[in-house]
């Protein structure tokens, strides 16, 4: 969260994407994640002046006497519409698949049960605006192979920019559709699968060539992010200096809500310590640690 609010401050208060915050005036530019949720948190910022104030209080913690104010209600409200948007995609989609509104509903409920959609409203990540975009993505999708009609591609192409320029590795799978449209024109129905893959390409390339060129132009690199997918892999390759007693461990460590507290009362602290997302743990400085260290090999 505090990653993506700096990102937020500064592009309210001084119009610039960075997440660096030092206290002396405008940073340079940045182009290591993706621009839209936190231009989105910036836009309530602008709507009402005591998100920024609250916001840029929970940022600087470390430096208050005292609480936090948490004026937020407007951006949770917001976020919990997109939440909205969220179940009634799963409404559509499981309508759409199976034709049965009870099944629609049964769906919808279901995700509702989950609650992690709802939970997303209350918290500054990105996940508040990428279920939604995600959702609709596929329902986009189903739509265009149940109608056969190029606009739903359209919006396909659409929504997972728009995921991508919330989360870029979405931008793989874009390459992936891409690529199937295009092997599907060589074998069949290539009238349809041909205006299919271009109205899609056309959709996604429209939405975050705009971004990519200011990277292109700024940073020498027409690319979503720079040094995202090398931090996000070496997370992944952390955990694999788990040793066999941790890796049991996790499936219990990372049960949801309760299993953490069943470890640490039942099992010495070596199966589970670096499992943590704070302090000495595989997350927090195992995985920046070797990220670094490839880093400085790579140069």
């Amino acid at each position: 969260s505090i990653r993506y609010i700096s990102y937020a401050l500064n592009l309210h208060d001084y119009g610039v994407f960075s997440e660096t915050r030092d206290g002396q005036g405008a940073p340079a530019p940045q182009s290591v994640h993706a621009p839209l949720y936190p231009a989105w948190v910036a836009l309530f910022m602008h709507l009402n002046p005591g998100i920024r104030t609250s916001l840029g209080c929970v940022v600087d913690r470390t430096k208050a006497q005292t609480a936090c104010p948490l004026d937020l209600s407007l951006l949770v409200a917001a976020q919990l519409v997109l939440a909205g948007i969220f179940f009634g995609a799963v409404w559509l989609l499981a309508l759409r698949i199976s034709g049965n509104p009870w099944i629609a509903w049964l769906a919808a409920g279901f995700a509702l049960l989950s609650q992690d959609p709802l939970s997303y409203a209350n918290r500054v990540l990105t996940e508040a605006l990428l279920l939604p975009l995600m959702a609709l993505f596929t329902v986009f999708l189903v739509l265009a192979y149940q109608t056969k009609r190029t606009r739903w591609m359209l919006a396909a192409g659409a929504s997972l920019a728009l995921a991508a320029l919330t989360r870029p590795a979405y931008s793989y799978l874009f390459l992936v559709i891409t690529a199937t449209l295009a092997g599907g024109v060589l074998v069949g129905k290539r009238r349809l699968l041909l205006a299919a893959c271009a109205a899609f390409v056309l959709a996604y390339g429209v939405v975050v060539t705009p971004w990519m060129l200011r990277n292109k132009l700024q940073f020498d690199r027409f690319a979503l992010t720079t040094g995202y997918a090398g931090d996000i892999l070496a997370q992944r390759v952390a955990y694999d200096r788990m040793g066999w007693g941790e890796l049991a461990m996790a499936f219990l460590y990372w049960f949801p809500d309760f299993g953490d507290n069943i470890a640490k009362t039942f099992f010495p602290r070596r199966y589970f310590e670096k499992l943590k997302w704070t302090g000495d743990s595989y997350y927090a400085t195992v995985a920046p640690a070797l990220y670094q260290r490839v880093l400085a090999e790579a140069k």
